[in-house]
């Protein structure tokens, strides 16, 4: 029935046991609150970076448009990316919490200004990629 209406190929039963609806249900909910927690402590952070680098309010309001500009772009590119490769959604996701990971590491590390936008690109990627396949 999956396959006939959506295209795509139905799961079989041989080979291993299925994840829980329970399961995939907590580590989804897990995951997304995570995911919120990585883009919304972002402003507490902003402080601490803007005194510490000294920049001036320019520098930190271009700091918040890349990250909302780059998060926008990619949630486009990825809803059609997505929608092609729904099969793949599992590997989406994990790449998703990869690039917000690596994104907020590379926050943590930077030692200039232009090495944070460049992390903030990566981070808030990683955050738009999340929505498409997770919804």
């Amino acid at each position: 029935v999956v396959e006939a209406t959506q295209g795509i190929p139905a799961p079989t039963q041989e080979g291993g046991g299925r994840t829980s609806d329970k399961t995939m249900a907590t580590t989804l909910i897990g995951a997304h609150g995570l995911e919120h927690i990585y883009a919304h402590s972002f402003p507490v952070l902003v402080t601490a970076i803007y005194n510490s680098l000294g920049l001036n309010p320019l520098q930190f309001g271009v700091m918040l448009a890349v990250r909302q500009l780059s998060g926008g772009l990619t949630s486009v590119g990825s809803g059609f990316f997505v929608d092609i490769f729904r099969y793949r959604s599992g590997q989406v996701l994990g790449i998703s919490m990869g690039l917000i990971g690596l994104g907020y590491l590379l926050v943590a590390i930077a030692p200039t200004y232009a090495f944070i936008i460049v992390a903030l690109v990566v981070a808030s990627a990683g955050s738009a990629l999340w929505h498409p396949p997770a919804l």
